[in-house]
């Protein structure tokens, strides 16, 4: 299983001459606030299935689109919230937003896609992939 990397830094492959200037400028700071972590992927390989578990606290079961295609498998995730509050003639508002996908390509032709499960507790998403069962077949050749 091999999962597909992606280069979360897409931003400051800019050219040395503006990188370097916002290094200088806004030093680690910038860089920082504004690169999106990954959310940390372990993967498990037992007798009958992979486990995957990926860490996605403050989530919701609703939040969360799976999908297979091609051998690949893409874990989405979005979340929108918004808070108001009134008090004293104040209005304080706030709203968060939330998106992130991981992809991990899969051994091709092992794994029983119609049978992969999800759950999703204490911030962990756990999805489990079937192996598909490898029946050894014996062919029988006539001799002419």
């Amino acid at each position: 299983m091999q999962i597909v990397k992606r280069n979360p830094d897409n931003f400051w492959s800019l050219p040395s001459l503006y990188s370097s200037w916002l290094d200088e400028f806004w030093g680690d700071g910038l860089r920082t606030c504004c690169t999106q972590s990954t959310a940390a992927l372990n993967v498990r390989e037992e007798d009958k299935v992979y486990v995957l578990s990926l860490a996605m606290p403050g989530m919701a079961r609703k939040d969360f689109n799976i999908e297979v295609e091609d051998d690949v498998l893409t874990i989405r995730c979005e979340k929108k919230e918004t808070k108001e509050e009134k008090t004293n003639g104040f209005l304080h508002q706030e709203f968060n937003y939330m998106n992130g996908s991981r992809s991990v390509r899969l051994p091709k032709g092992n794994i029983d896609a119609g049978k992969i499960k999800a759950r999703y507790e204490q911030g962990i998403l756990h999805v489990e992939l079937p192996k598909k069962e490898q029946t050894r077949q014996v062919q029988k050749i006539t001799i002419d």
